[in-house]
């Protein structure tokens, strides 16, 4: 299989990242079919409440960035593993931290693309009615720290498949199983001393002070933390690799 040398600096695995990731349909249907899905429920809620209130499109967020997350870090690793491009990469000048940094920031670059999509939507429902810009900074903190979360961990699961699919569906339900586990729906119904437990390493409940406007110091360590240690293990994991080669 002909493989192109990527550019053994930052700059240029970024590229080669975000080539691989958008220039695919794949790619680019996720994105537009989130902000339709995204946009669409939003003003349905909307129209019913009648408010200018942007809430209900920061709670969508979190939903759709486990799904959009999954579908995109899905071809990150797996598919290099498929296509025995990762070990060719391997054999390149550069380290398994800029390998696993540069599929990230790729990552991240299309975090905010998503958000400057939004931007729209949050300007029109500044012009009907009042809107808290502390709350709307807020919430790009919080979904930036939430996407960091979700792709650094989606990443992770990538380098232990070969299929995308397997990947994205692992991904996509792991993490919407963790999500859940520090919600009111599941810890009311478990005992106690495990409901505290979850309630621990809850990412809702840490996500929810960035929706008020008041995020804790707490929830910028919880997130920083676990984006840390999944990137850490991913690089692990390349290392282990790169060993056995």
């Amino acid at each position: 299989m002909k493989f192109k040398r990527p550019n053994p600096t930052i700059g240029g695995l970024i590229y080669k990242d975000l080539k691989l990731m958008l220039l695919n349909a794949s790619g680019w249907l996720t994105i537009a079919v989130f902000n339709l899905v995204v946009v669409w429920l939003f003003s349905q809620n909307f129209f019913l409440v009648g408010q200018s209130e942007l809430t209900p499109l920061f709670s969508l967020v979190k939903w759709g960035f486990i799904i959009l997350a999954s579908a995109l870090s899905m071809r990150a690793f797996a598919d290099e593993r498929a296509k025995q491009t990762i070990e060719l990469l391997l054999s390149w000048p550069v380290s398994p931290w800029q390998i696993v940094m540069s599929k990230f920031i790729a990552g991240l670059t299309v975090y905010f693309s998503l958000v400057l999509s939004l931007l729209p939507v949050m300007v029109l429902v500044s012009f009907l009615g009042p809107v808290d810009a502390g709350q709307v900074v807020s919430f790009i903190i919080g979904s930036l720290a939430l996407f960091s979360l979700y792709y650094a961990y989606s990443l992770f699961v990538s380098l232990y498949f070969k299929n995308i699919v397997a990947s994205f569906l692992f991904s996509l339900f792991s993490l919407f199983v963790w999500y859940l586990s520090g919600t009111a729906f599941v810890s009311d119904r478990l005992p106690v001393q495990l409901s505290t437990l979850l309630a621990s390493v809850s990412i809702d409940s840490y996500y929810q002070t960035f929706l008020i406007g008041v995020p804790s110091l707490a929830a910028v360590v919880f997130f920083t933390s676990f984006v840390f240690l999944f990137l850490r293990l991913s690089v692990i994991r390349l290392i282990k690799k790169d060993q056995v080669l």
